[in-house]
């Protein structure tokens, strides 16, 4: 019981009969009696080659017999353990119980490595492991463990996709990552949804610049491991240069809906400070309407308003009207879900949230092990929630002419007084709904 002596020493009196006490003199013995079963385990492994017990009379014709043991250490989850492990003769034996060069027990390494995903740096890891194991990990050691993610996040990012893959979000970040200097790399993701609702990335691609020819390898190898371009009805994205491109070229039958919440951010740019609250909250108005042809009249109320005051802005926000409006052609029941990025924004913050405490990735397999952790995390909450239920798609069929008539549609002359919008008799400004201002979250 020499380990219960050594923690025993320091112990203030205060402590003493406390449930906290109880258990730190309990631990050593409970690893004594998983020590005690390992080896007795491991005796009977070689029991079983050898053809006899331990103590009794070697069999006629059996060659190999016992040659002692050799002590090894190895980490539980309850602390560290000294092994004794037998040996025979001929060395045929090898044990199951404790892999060949393993130190630790799965779980211990499982712990170490959701530590990391969670956002604590390799550095803090060696003072926390000491407190729950009894014994601190290095900073290298923990990379030397975190780089058993590295099977698992090739089979996560690079396996075949097999989903029926309806919408696409697709966005960049930058993240700083080590080479010959530290430096900030864009990460090409793309997130898929499936026709009833399951989340999954699609695929991840670090060191590549934001144009146009690497959105295409991009997608192009997303095409290759399996994704069928004409099951994609939409594309999500913001205007990043080439994307849409890119994507037409990919997926040529899929529409485009370019990030509401982006595009509103690209807008507020553009507006005096004395202004932007109220443009603003006339602006989200369009994203409110019940089609898109209400839409796109109070777009042009919004635009008669203040094309002289915020000409800039104006024309910002028109350039894209188009692709921004897009999420209207598509059934009213994944409408919030589908007219911004904010599902793969969710994912970046997390990026971004992990970076900070480690400044840096010293190279691109840390980097892309750490997104791996974090984008498993996150398909554990998507697999319990779906963005929709039932296949929205097939409950509203996609045509030219139901677009066509939706682009088309004309409000009825009759409709009651509390028209959402409603031309003043001089013609000046558009007289806006009461009703509270849209929040515009995915």
């Amino acid at each position: 019981m020499r380990i219960a002596k050594n923690e025993q020493q320091g112990t203030s009196p205060e402590r003493i009969g406390t449930a906290e006490w109880e258990i730190d003199h309990l631990m050593p013995m409970l690893r004594q009696i998983v020590s005690l079963h390992l080896e007795q385990t491991m005796r009977k492994e070689l029991d079983a080659l050898l053809g006899y017990a331990e103590y009794e009379r070697k069999p006629q014709g059996v060659t190999n017999e016992r040659n002692g043991s050799y002590g090894r250490g190895f980490m539980t989850r309850l602390g560290p353990v000294e092994l004794e492990i037998p040996r025979d003769r001929q060395g045929q034996y090898r044990t199951q119980v404790v892999g060949r060069y393993q130190k630790r027990e799965p779980k211990v390494n499982r712990l170490i490595l959701e530590m990391f995903i969670g956002g604590i740096s390799t550095r803090k890891m060696k003072k926390l492991t000491r407190m729950l194991l009894g014994k601190g990990y290095s900073a290298s050691t923990v990379s030397e463990i975190n780089k058993t993610l590295t099977a698992e996040m090739k089979a996560w990012f690079y396996g075949p996709i097999e989903d029926d893959i309806a919408v696409i979000f697709i966005d960049g970040v930058n993240l700083p990552v080590r080479r010959f200097h530290v430096s900030k790399e864009s990460l090409l993701v793309a997130l898929g949804v499936t026709k009833d609702g399951r989340r999954r990335i699609l695929g991840v691609s670090l060191g590549d610049r934001e144009s146009a020819e690497s959105w295409r390898q991009f997608l192009a190898e997303l095409k290759k491991r399996g994704l069928i371009a004409a099951d994609v009805k939409l594309g999500a994205m913001d205007g990043l240069p080439g994307l849409e491109t890119a994507f037409e070229e990919a997926f040529p039958k899929a529409q485009i809906q370019r990030c509401v919440f982006h595009k509103l951010s690209n807008v507020a740019v553009k507006l005096p400070a004395s202004i932007k609250a109220n443009c603003l909250s006339q602006l989200k108005r369009v994203f409110s309407a019940k089609n898109e042809a209400e839409a796109r009249e109070r777009a042009n109320v919004w635009k008669e308003h203040w094309e002289k005051t915020a000409a800039s802005a104006v024309e910002c926000f028109f350039k894209d009207l188009d692709a921004v409006l897009t999420f209207y052609r598509f059934p009213k029941r994944i409408w919030k879900s589908i007219r911004t990025t904010n599902i793969i924004e969710r994912l970046f913050k997390e990026f971004r949230r992990r970076t900070r405490a480690m400044d840096s990735f010293p190279n691109e397999d840390c980097a892309l092990r750490c997104i791996y952790g974090i984008s498993r995390n996150l398909d554990e909450t998507w697999r319990r929630r779906r963005l929709w239920r039932g296949d929205p798609f097939g409950d509203s069929p996609l045509t030219a002419n139901s677009i066509s008539r939706a682009s088309g549609y004309i409000e009825d002359e009759n409709r009651s007084s509390n028209r959402i919008l409603e031309r003043s008799v001089s013609g000046e400004i558009q007289k806006f709904p009461e009703n509270k201002e849209v929040a515009l979250v995915g």
